[in-house]
């Protein structure tokens, strides 16, 4: 089955509320912390985005795919595929694949891009 292509997942995401309201609720955040400064701020603010796809080789390709948006390339890390941005000191965009979340679906999951062999 072929999903969308990326124009018609770009057209969809701009006219979706919920991301309407996530970027809102990033911006006040934004605005709270600026204006109360006896208010902590942690060390890391990470936005983490799982990726479900039903097979492992699809949720692969999908964080390719961000990594690509992001301007990044997609890598191994601690047993999860993830591409990742800084957007300053401790502000990070991650979108992960975990293989477990396969393996557990009932497939196995597949080596690192690196360990692969044609």
């Amino acid at each position: 089955m072929i999903g969308p292509t990326s124009t018609e997942r770009r057209e969809a995401a701009r006219d979706s509320g919920q991301r309407i309201g996530y970027i809102t609720g990033l911006r006040g955040e934004e605005v709270f912390l600026a204006t109360h400064c006896e208010v902590p701020i942690p060390n890391i603010c990470k936005c983490e985005y799982l990726v479900f796809r039903g097979d492992f080789a699809a949720e692969m390709a999908e964080v390719d795919r961000i990594a690509a948006e992001l301007g990044t390339c997609a890598r191994w890390d601690k047993g999860r595929y993830v591409a990742c941005r800084e957007f300053g000191p401790g502000v990070v965009y991650e979108a992960v694949a975990i293989p477990v979340m396969s393996f557990v679906a009932g497939e196995p999951a597949p080596a690192p891009k690196e360990e692969m062999v044609s």
